[in-house]
This record gives structure tokens, sequence and C-alpha cells, in this order.
């Protein structure tokens, strides 16, 4: 669900659908359905709600898009199953898990830093401060290899 009409590619309008329930009671309106697109991923399906707060996405989304969807404590991987490439990455804010779209500096720009390595803290904070757990998971998955650990 989106309440950005840009993001469609295409949309078609519904004239009977059911309401979007939220978790304050309100009822929301779905005015169209259509298709969106990310710099990597394309969503079919997805209904657009002008008065959401958020894009929201079902885990069935994901599953349909064959994406495996790992849930920790407080973060969650978003993988692609054909090729293992992690996706996205989210962390829990109350009970919904949030995505971010992580984009790593190249690794020239990294290596520019330091020749051989850059430190935990260092990429830490060119993350803006991201959760220290899902740094060491990028790193265990080896997505940054050029990062020593501490």
């Amino acid at each position: 669900m989106s309440l950005n009409s840009t993001l469609f590619n295409t949309k078609r309008p519904i004239s009977h659908s059911s309401p979007v329930h939220t978790a304050n009671n309100s009822s929301l309106h779905i005015n169209h359905i259509g298709s969106t697109t990310t710099s990597d991923i394309n969503i079919p399906d997805t209904y657009y709600v002008p008065n959401l707060s958020f894009n929201l996405l079902y885990v069935g989304q994901f599953c349909d898009l064959d994406f495996n969807l790992n849930f920790l404590k407080n973060d969650c991987i978003v993988q692609d199953l054909h090729t293992s490439k992690q996706i996205r990455t989210g962390c829990k804010v109350g009970r919904l898990f949030e995505l971010t779209s992580l984009h790593f500096p190249l690794r020239t720009s990294v290596v520019a830093h330091n020749k051989h390595s850059t430190s935990l803290q260092i990429y830490h904070s060119h993350l803006g401060y991201a959760l220290l757990s899902l740094v060491r998971q990028l790193m265990s998955s080896d997505l940054l290899d050029y990062v020593r650990h501490e």
C-alpha cells in the first residue's frame, strides 16, 4: 500500500473495495491498484491509499516475488532467493519493521578513507548510525568485507 501516487508505473481505479483498517481503528479508502517499482523491485498489485501515513508492504507480497524475509529481534533482512543477494534491511519500530534502502559507499571511497580497512565505528557513522547489530549482520553476510571487527 502506498500513499504516493508518483511511485506507480501503472494504476487503475477501484470502484468497490474493502476499506483498509489501521492500527488506530480508522478506515481508509483504496483509490487505485497498480504496479510500483523501486530501484530493484517491481511490486504488482499495490494499493494506492492517499491518506495512509506510511508505505506498507505485506509479507505475502515479498513471498510472491521469491524473497526470503528474516525477522530478528530488532532487525529484518530481505533476501532474493535466486541470487542470495540481500536487497533490503530494516529495523523494528514499535510493532512494525521499517525497511530502509541502505546505499553503501563504493569500495573505492571506503578504501580511500583507509587503505586496508575501515573500523566498525566509522562505517556505522557512514550509514547514518544504523543499528550496530544491523552493521554486524551485514558484515557476517560478507557485504562489508572492508570493515574490520573490533
